[in-house]
């Protein structure tokens, strides 16, 4: 699985990326708060 969070470079990427391709960054962009916050502390709301 690619991760979008690594191609993206400019908001312009990012309104030309699918639906699916949006969900798959959303889900990276969720990892990657998920795995700072369990590092350095924090709240990650729903």
């Amino acid at each position: 699985m690619s991760r979008y969070l690594d191609m993206v470079d400019s908001p312009e990427h990012i309104k030309k990326l699918t639906l699916d391709q949006l969900q798959s960054l959303a889900d990276d962009v969720r990892q990657e708060l998920i795995q700072g916050l369990s590092k350095h502390g924090g709240h990650l709301g729903p």
